[in-house]
């Protein structure tokens, strides 16, 4: 599909490809299309879009300054390629986002900081987690995004444009300790960019980092970042035609046990 960015989307062989002949959708494919983005259609209209969409959907919580704990609260926007993960995948990447960070060696700053660049779904799980545990008070969780609608999340939240791969929040740059990416797009162009930005935000060579991307973009993902795949494969909440994976700099064996239903290593 094509995005508002005019590149391909991660989700090549979407419901709404393009095709030079006429597809039929089965009735219930077509159904589900249709009633989403009417329901898009008509929040956009109720609200304006952006940050007032999510305050009037959370209704009074927003004001008592309740921030969402569910991705489920951001309707996917296929133009942005949005295209969340499944519970079950969220919960696994956070958790091991959250290992990796506590078993750094001393870090130079009394904080750790963990960036979800173009991952929102999974930092919503991240936020959430790291806010009801006690114990996680050094630990601190950050989304760089396009998408404005997260700016709900306040000073956790930093405006990015992957074409713009150095205009980053300028206390990120050189302090990030753990990260998690996952490009818009399935090319080299959009990767090559977003590789740039990690190489300005990590704090050592060594910084742990995750892509979850399509299987397509190995190659790349090892010459650009030296990640290697891992047999994790990443899950939609709607699926999607690409074969995903996850790729790592780290050794991935505790990320492969995590069992699907609690997260934690086998």
């Amino acid at each position: 599909t094509q995005s508002t960015w005019g590149l391909p989307s991660r989700s090549i062989s979407s419901p709404m490809a393009d095709s030079d002949s006429d597809v039929a959708l089965p009735s219930d494919s077509l159904a589900l299309v249709q009633e989403i983005l009417a329901q898009q259609e008509r929040m956009r209209a109720a609200v304006g879009g952006g940050q007032a969409l999510v305050h009037a959907m959370l209704g009074d919580a927003a004001n008592e300054g309740v921030l969402p704990k569910s991705i489920e609260v951001f309707a996917e926007d296929w133009n942005l390629s949005q295209f969340w993960y499944s519970e079950s995948t969220v919960k696994i990447l956070a958790k091991e986002l959250v290992a990796l960070a506590r078993e750094l060696p001393e870090a130079p700053a009394a904080q750790r900081n963990i960036v979800c660049l173009s991952a929102p779904s999974v930092f919503v799980e991240l936020h959430s987690m790291l806010a009801a545990d006690p114990t996680a008070a050094g630990l601190a969780a950050f989304v760089l995004e396009y998408d404005g609608r997260f700016g709900v999340y306040g000073d956790a939240f930093a405006q990015y444009d992957y074409r713009e791969p150095l205009t980053l929040r300028a206390d990120l740059v050189g302090a990030v300790d753990v990260l998690l990416i996952d490009p818009p797009f399935l090319s080299e162009e959009c990767l090559t960019k977003v590789a740039e930005s990690v190489r300005a935000l990590r704090r050592r060579d060594d910084t742990p980092v995750m892509l979850c991307s399509g299987a397509v973009m190995t190659e790349l993902a090892g010459s650009l970042l030296g990640l290697r795949p891992s047999a994790f494969h990443p899950e939609h909440a709607r699926n999607l035609g690409n074969e995903f994976g996850c790729f790592t700099s780290f050794d991935a064996r505790r990320l492969e046990s995590r069992d699907k239903a609690t997260g934690d290593p086998a």
